[in-house]
């Protein structure tokens, strides 16, 4: 039987807004190093209301309203209690990550015992041209072309009989200005109302093929659109010039084909925040008639706490993903974040993105608390064509147990042909991260500790090996860091990792070596001193972007162990404190 989640940490009593941070990391290493302040700012992220405000004092949630104008002179005791209501309501009006309700739909359904269930996750391509190409209203708009590859994949999943099909974040619309993006986003209707878009002629011609594809082959659909909501400057301060509200939104369609829930995309990202809106912070969720209750989150929100780990804490265990990822070395690429999240959080994710290797748009799979039952990362010619991963996922697996297999069959990784041994030429275009704020050192053979001021990683090699570069002066290196992104939001991060170098240089660390590799470093333990409030997600590539089949990792110790270092690219421990996050 599978371990279930541990409980949350309860709020202490009497506080007007504690932010509440679940730890599943190893106790603190030991450290002489000094002390170090970069990134070290215990404030809570502000999640805002907009009209009403909230706040707990006592275990109780008083919500109020907004006071506008003043009190009457000639009643001083009026006015007092005006000004405190006003002090209350701007003191108070953060809304943490724990009081947010999860919201489930169907709400009618009846849970039913999980079961077994077939999850499909699509790698798309898009159409020649796009998102590049204006739009335009012809049959052969490049947006309609990819409304035909939606229905290849659609039919592909239902061929190897899919209950779940995951598509990719602007699989079908992608393009900007906002103008034009108005003009071709969708309006829908209540979610509460479960209507089947594809029997009204009126609707989003997009969103009326999804809902049919979703009926035509049975199964659950969730897809990724442009969702547009009207709105007046007269009632709604947010509300742009051209009232349409834009949003990132995922769609699940039952097999019915009727619209069962939606998400607005929280953490948006780069363009993003030029031309759509950011919700209110929500937790959204659907009931299958599988037994999984199966949360949504887009792209950018993998690395923050709401929507997906705060999910986790209420018992979601399934989370469907669609995403149009940059990949970005040595520690952000989507094959590591989309396999460590669920590694290290104990839950499956099924992951969905856009092959478009001029960005280092690439991967997609099904991952799960123990590994990958099946993914897809191709940066081959052949892999121009995208593809349909599918895979059998267990019921109520989660945190690694027995009863969830893991990843490590050969044909987990579906690939046209393996890479020669060795080399790793011919890569694609990738973001390569300055590393210059990274503490590192050359691999020893020997066991070594590395600190970035008060926190430290301690690589332990259960054998000497004595450690030479390769002809091309590719070399292993530990690199530690303790900081914040400097990106907005800017993120918290304290990192562990053995990252192949393409020279001696620190600065060639986020970089593809070129020709054959350097010896494998000796089997190794990786730990950090992650103190309590960071989550911890581990991961092990090799190169040519591979998972690697062995290698365990403790959640109660924080412990990662490589055995098998053939090839090995990054073998890392990511860890996050989202309390420690700034805007």
């Amino acid at each position: 039987m599978c371990a279930t989640l541990p409980p949350p940490l309860p709020r202490p009593p009497h506080q007007c807004h504690v932010t509440r941070v679940w730890s599943v990391v190893s106790p603190s290493l030991p450290s002489d190093s000094p002390s170090y302040n970069r990134g070290r700012r215990p404030t809570a992220h502000p999640w805002r209301l907009s009209s009403r405000r909230r706040f707990v004092t006592g275990g109780r949630s008083v919500v109020s309203s907004a006071v506008h104008g003043t009190a009457p002179l000639a009643s001083s005791l009026a006015l007092a209690l005006a000004l405190l209501v006003l002090v209350l309501t701007s003191a108070t009006s953060a809304l943490s990550p724990s009081e947010l309700e999860l919201d489930v739909r169907p709400s009618s359904a009846a849970p039913v015992t999980p079961r077994p269930f077939v999850a499909a996750v699509s790698e798309f391509v898009w159409a020649e041209g796009y998102p590049e190409q204006d739009l335009a209203v012809e049959p052969d708009a490049p947006w309609r072309r990819n409304l035909e590859t939606v229905r290849r994949h659609a039919a592909t999943a239902a061929q190897q009989d899919a209950d779940l099909l995951v598509l990719a974040e602007y699989a079908i619309l992608k393009v900007w200005p906002r103008a034009q993006l108005a003009v071709y986003a969708a309006q829908l209707p209540p979610v509460e109302d479960m209507v089947v878009i594809c029997d009204d002629p009126t609707q989003h011609e997009a969103i009326r093929n999804l809902s049919c594809l979703a009926r035509e082959h049975q199964m659950y659909i969730v897809a990724n659109f442009v969702t547009k909501e009207l709105c007046s400057a007269d009632s709604d301060s947010a509300c742009p010039e051209d009232g349409v509200s834009l949003f990132n939104t995922n769609l699940v369609f039952d097999r019915t084909g009727a619209l069962i829930q939606t998400y607005h995309k929280y953490n948006l990202f780069g363009i993003e925040l030029e031309h759509l809106q950011k919700p209110a912070p929500h937790l959204s969720a659907f009931r299958t008639d599988f037994g999984a209750v199966i949360g949504l989150m887009t792209c950018f929100d993998v690395l923050f706490e709401v929507p997906g780990v705060e999910m986790t804490r209420r018992g979601v265990t399934h989370f469907a993903f669609p995403t149009d990822w940059g990949d970005e070395l040595p520690s952000l690429s989507a094959l590591q974040m989309h396999s460590a999240w669920p590694r290290g959080l104990g839950v499956t994710l099924l992951s969905s993105g856009i092959h478009y290797l001029s960005e280092g748009s690439i991967g997609s799979g099904i991952f799960t608390g123990s590994g990958a039952l099946g993914y897809l990362y191709d940066y081959s010619a052949e892999g121009a064509e995208g593809g349909v991963v599918t895979a059998t996922v267990p019921a109520g697996c989660s945190w690694g147990a027995d009863s969830c297999p893991s990843d490590q069959a050969a044909a987990g990784r579906q690939v046209p042909s393996a890479p020669a041994a060795g080399n790793t030429d011919d890569y694609y275009p990738i973001q390569n991260y300055n590393v210059s704020e990274f503490v590192s050192a050359p691999l020893s053979g020997q066991s070594q500790r590395l600190c970035d001021g008060e926190f430290c990683c301690e690589l332990t090699v259960s054998q000497q090996r004595p450690v030479a570069a390769a002809e091309s002066g590719a070399t292993y290196r530990l690199l530690v860091l303790d900081g914040r992104r400097n990106f907005a939001p800017h993120w918290s991060t304290q990192i562990c990792a053995v990252v192949l170098c393409a020279g001696a240089d620190q600065a060639s660390c986020s970089t593809f070596p070129a020709g054959v590799a350097p010896p494998p470093p000796a089997p190794f333990s990786l730990r950090g001193s992650f103190s309590a409030g960071w989550a911890v997600f581990p991961s092990v590539i090799r190169t040519h972007m591979e998972l690697l089949a062995e290698w365990f990792y403790s959640r109660p110790t924080g412990q990662l162990e490589v055995a098998d270092t053939g090839r090995l690219l990054v073998a890392q421990l990511y860890g996050r404190n989202y309390a420690l996050d700034l805007p």
